[in-house]
């Protein structure tokens, strides 16, 4: 083969690799541990490649350039921090939770309340202080003046939500102090639930965010968080047990609702006036049919305060979901 006929061939051989489409990158979501069933459930393709574990770890791992994508964590701080830090977008929350305690199948030390916890002796899993369910935990018993609690029964720390409900549903500990998603999970497993007395709940929030870094799958982040926080997304995490957060579609709704009757409003109020100047008119000249104008100028005014109530109802609601959706 000549020369000319080589280069040729080789030519040929690069404009066919060039023509081949490049293997799709996998979206990295690194979320945490407590997320695990649902995440998988919004996608489970190959799309995506998942790193679920502590959300202290998580937030020390990006922090240091491991390659994630997409972080979500089950608490604010984290996201907060590598957001203010420059390392993620602004974070959104996309989800709420409560602390619950969880017993083992049976519930063998017959455990019905926090406060069967004061007499000691009992074995107890709870998170390290790092990650959200351990900061939760102690501010839940803190905010209950139980935090001796701590002191009087034989306490594992565990760095994640996993290591507690698996500690739960050994039975290796009598309580763990996990999310009540993470019990529903494990009930197949004969794991019970304890909810906590209403008004000891502290404000558990998920923050998710779109990771800066240099590499980074900007658009597939995008497009991953948008699944979670749209109505398929939404309609998992409910089904999981998670609180949600105001739903943004929602409020555009409520917008155009108000305007919807702010014009009903304007045009109630313009044929008012209308009937009730020709009902004035009708009076003062006698008219026979003034009577009848009355009658229609009294129901026109009525539907306009009908209407202007109707406004501040809604103006309130649009308020309310406004103010629910900037604080969450």
């Amino acid at each position: 083969m000549t020369n000319s006929r080589v280069i040729l061939a080789i030519l040929a051989s690069v404009a066919l690799l060039l023509t081949i489409p490049a293997a799709a990158q996998a979206t990295n979501v690194y979320a945490a541990a407590s997320l695990r069933e649902a995440f998988q459930k919004i996608d489970g393709s190959d799309d995506v490649t998942y790193n679920f574990a502590g959300s202290g770890a998580l937030r020390d791992q990006i922090k240091a350039g491991a390659p994630a994508d997409v972080f979500a964590a089950a608490s604010p701080d984290e996201p907060q921090e590598l957001f203010t830090n420059g390392n993620c977008e602004r974070p959104v929350t996309f989800a709420t939770n409560e602390v619950a305690m969880l017993v083992p199948a049976g519930n063998p030390s017959n455990i019905q309340s926090i406060y069967d916890l004061k007499t000691g002796n009992r074995k107890l899993a709870i998170g390290i202080e790092d990650v959200p369910i351990g900061k939760y935990t102690r501010e839940v018993l803190s905010g209950m003046g139980l935090l001796g609690i701590l002191d009087t029964n034989t306490v594992t720390q565990e760095p994640n939500v996993t290591g507690i409900t698996s500690k739960v549903a050994l039975g290796e500990v009598d309580v763990g102090f996990a999310y009540v998603t993470d019990g529903m999970i494990v009930a197949d497993q004969g794991v019970q639930i304890i909810r906590l007395p209403e008004g000891s709940q502290p404000a558990v929030r998920y923050q998710i965010c779109v990771v800066k870094r240099d590499g980074a799958d900007t658009a597939g982040a995008e497009a991953y968080i948008k699944k979670v926080t749209g109505q398929l997304g939404r309609g998992i995490l409910s089904e999981a047990g998670f609180g949600l957060p105001p739903d943004p579609a929602d409020v555009a709704k409520k917008q155009k609702k108000v305007k919807k009757v702010q014009l009903r409003v304007k045009n109630v109020t313009k044929n008012k006036n209308q009937v009730c100047k020709k009902a004035k008119k009708a009076k003062k000249r006698r008219a026979g049919n003034a009577g009848k104008l009355r009658t229609r100028c009294t129901k026109a005014k009525k539907n306009m305060n009908k209407a202007k109530k109707d406004l501040k109802k809604v103006k309130k609601e649009l308020k309310e979901a406004e103010d629910a959706l900037k604080n969450a």
